[in-house]
């Protein structure tokens, strides 16, 4: 039994297509989806139309993730503040107008965790950020990692979310993060997946990093007019697919403090501007 494992392809579809190529390559027939399916990349309505094929013609299990979410709440009236452009929000406002209502029709019938259970093969728990909260983060060696392991019945947690390829094992369970799929963090910017390999004893994991053409996807978030809906943050996201390294937490703390000096606005959500693009300067962004 193997099960491909694919977390956080936030609308990164010439990412998600190399994942699948390789998945084919394998014959492998199952597929575990762990949510953000989309936001951040351009054109997510490729990115659902991937998935609506692999749902035709694999074994597929979807849960959602905190971005899921997010769109649903806005498509429910939330007061979430939402402005285009924007760099708080303008990519978001991007994702929910090129969203069509099967996409958010598939996400409503999606739950934020889920429990494996194949007949001959142990049980397993499954999420994107925590077994509680989407935006849950079971970091390796965290007390919310350990408390999570503690309290489950089976074995294993498979999760995403903090886009951290790797397995962190505690009290002889453990928790396999399957990374990101379309904004991956470090190995040199490749795309990662898992693939869960089990004889009906136990389960092990393998980590996959694949290349793929990370020009086009960056070219694609100005092409698309994504870029200019997004403001900074997308110029964050191009640094991250071509370096696999995530500068957004320097640049909203940077950018929380000009403005907390200038003008005393704390809120990251409606920060001028002016105030993100001195700190995408400061820390050499742009």
């Amino acid at each position: 039994m193997k099960i491909a494992v694919l977390s956080d392809i936030h609308s990164n579809h010439l990412a998600l297509e190399s994942c699948i190529r390789y998945i084919d390559d394998k014959n492998i027939r199952n597929i575990l989806f762990l949510g953000d399916y989309v936001s951040d990349c351009a054109y997510p309505q490729k990115t659902m139309n991937i998935i609506y094929d692999l749902k035709k013609r694999k074994t597929c299990w979807f849960i959602k993730g905190n971005r899921e979410e997010y769109l649903l709440k806005h498509l429910q009236g939330e007061a979430d503040g939402w402005t285009s452009p924007s760099t708080a929000s303008g990519s978001l406002c991007y994702t929910y107008e090129n969203l069509r209502e099967k996409d958010f029709n598939f996400f409503k019938d999606l739950d934020i965790k889920g429990h494996m259970i194949i007949e001959g093969y142990p049980e397993f728990e499954f999420c994107h950020g925590s077994l509680v909260n989407a935006r849950g983060d079971l970091l390796f060696g965290s007390d919310e990692a350990k408390m999570a392991l503690s309290t489950i019945a089976t074995d294993l947690i498979v999760c995403g979310h903090t886009h951290q390829q790797g397995v962190f094992e505690y009290g002889g369970k453990k928790i396999v993060n399957a990374g990101s799929v379309g904004i991956p963090w470090g190995h040199d910017a490749k795309s990662q997946f898992a693939i869960l390999h089990s004889n009906g004893s136990a389960w092990e994991e393998e980590f996959i990093q694949l290349d793929y053409n990370r020009e086009k996807a960056v070219t694609e978030l100005y092409e698309s007019g994504l870029s200019i809906q997004g403001n900074i943050w997308i110029k964050l996201v191009e640094e991250t697919l071509r370096k696999g390294i995530d500068r957004s937490i320097d640049c909203v703390d940077l950018a929380i403090k000009i403005s907390m000096s200038k003008c005393g606005n704390g809120d990251w959500n409606s920060l001028d501007e002016e105030y993100w693009e001195e700190a995408a300067k400061k820390i050499g962004i742009i």
